[in-house]
């Protein structure tokens, strides 16, 4: 597979074009001693030199081709710790399996890069395209665990209940208020639904980001040890999980913003 990889890498266009430029500046400097071609043989050569080193830097460094994704996941992992697990059996069972949810599907992103010929999957082989779609799929898995943990973050820290309870509670001293204090309360009233209103929808967003999550394992999984995946019909597979799992246009540095505006 490495061999593969490497081959479809060097003969891309970007590889060609570098190396043909390199190429035609040495032989116009050997045969005219211009200046002028010694200059486009090394900005060809270094061009094709970035362009092998930042491949390179694309694998962790042994046998893999799959990037080297422990760090983030740690990273990941680290910022889940902070938050106390659930009581319940059942509940923190479902918490751990979330919390190693992406240590997962890292692994099964190096195992479909570097042993997919030894499993039971119908694909032995993904062309340089595939490889690179299957990346940008656990980078949106990336995205999606840095979303659930922010929202994991604003929801501990604005408990559904606890802010339902003190609508409530306004509500009912709304009715025995005076007409002095009832303009107040209303304000205080309209802006506790309004928080109300956006735990909901930290909570759908939650979810959403779940259901990402497991659409992306479940899809690798099956690439990894299907037998129904096949070469032909493989692209078309990624091509459908894509959609489904299509990242928001909303980054994660602007819904912590909006999220820091709310809780703040």
């Amino acid at each position: 597979m490495r061999w593969k990889f490497w081959a479809d890498q060097l003969l891309s266009g970007k590889s060609l074009a570098t190396a043909a430029a390199a190429a035609v500046g040495m032989v116009g400097w050997v045969t005219t001693h211009n200046p002028a071609f010694g200059w486009v043989m090394l900005a060809g050569g270094g061009a094709w030199t970035a362009l092998m080193y930042y491949l390179l830097g694309h694998a962790d460094g042994d046998a893999s081709l799959a990037p080297n994704r422990a760090a983030v996941v740690r990273e990941l992992e680290t910022a889940l710790r902070q938050f106390e697990e659930p009581r319940g059996d059942g509940e923190r069972f479902q918490w751990r399996q979330r919390a190693n949810q992406l240590r997962r599907i890292a692994e099964l992103e190096r195992i479909i890069f570097t042993d997919l010929p030894k499993t039971t999957s119908g694909v032995n082989l993904l062309s340089a395209e595939q490889q690179l779609q299957v990346s940008e799929l656990v980078d949106q898995a990336l995205d999606f665990a840095r979303r659930r943990a922010l929202l994991i973050r604003s929801l501990r820290a604005n408990p559904r209940s606890q802010v339902e309870g003190e609508l409530r509670l306004l509500i009912g001293q709304r009715q025995q208020a005076r007409e002095r204090v009832s303009g107040e309360m209303d304000e205080l009233i309209a802006l506790k639904r309004e928080q109300a209103e956006r735990i909901e929808k930290w909570e759908d967003d939650l979810r959403l980001s779940e259901i990402n999550l497991d659409q992306i394992e479940t899809f690798l999984r099956a690439l990894a040890y299907d037998q129904t995946v096949t070469t032909t019909n493989v692209s078309d597979r990624i091509g459908r999980v894509k959609q489904r799992v299509e990242a928001r246009m909303e980054s994660v540095q602007e819904m912590e913003r909006r999220i820091n505006e709310a809780v703040g």
